[in-house]
């Protein structure tokens, strides 16, 4: 198999994201929320943001937003949210637009591309570059059962995870 370029460790949310004066706003993003903890899902049109959103959902994930997300700053972290204009739906590809209770904001945990695939069967630690913090990025083009192992991650991490 061809080798790709090199993929950096670390991508900055200003390279895909649009100020408002609430903060940032990815748009294609989704995000969910597992105990407590978000995941900010990006990825171009046509990615599986939504799917993969299910995928967790049906894990017992609670939906924070489809289409678009908002990061507010919060300390050394940031919010993930719903925009306000943001209706309470997802889309189910070849179903249509589905009613969905959307959870509260909540505190960004790891952050997932689903425009990029990882070259390394076990990867380096990359980044997400946010504000001023920085989050777990998984790069997950092509993972097979990605949202049952990012389930697993929200919930236990990465056994090199700084304690």
């Amino acid at each position: 198999m061809k080798r790709s370029a090199q993929i950096p460790e670390r991508f900055d949310l200003a390279e895909i994201a649009r100020d408002t004066p609430k903060g940032p706003l990815c748009n294609p993003a989704s995000a969910i929320r597992v105990q407590g903890r978000g995941l900010l899902i990006l990825g171009l049109s046509g990615s599986g943001k939504s799917d993969l959103a299910w995928s967790m959902i049906a894990l017992g994930a609670e939906l924070i937003a489809d289409d678009a997300v908002l990061l507010t700053p919060d300390g050394n972290s940031a919010l993930l949210s719903a925009p306000a204009t943001l209706p309470p739906w997802i889309e189910a590809r070849g179903i249509g637009l589905i009613a969905a209770p959307v959870a509260d904001a909540t505190p960004l945990t790891v952050v997932v591309s689903l425009d990029h695939a990882e070259p390394c069967r076990l990867p380096p630690q990359r980044r997400f570059m946010a504000q001023t913090c920085d989050f777990p990025l998984i790069l997950g083009r092509d993972i097979p059962s990605l949202g049952v192992k990012l389930w697993y991650y929200l919930l236990h991490g990465r056994a090199d995870d700084p304690s």
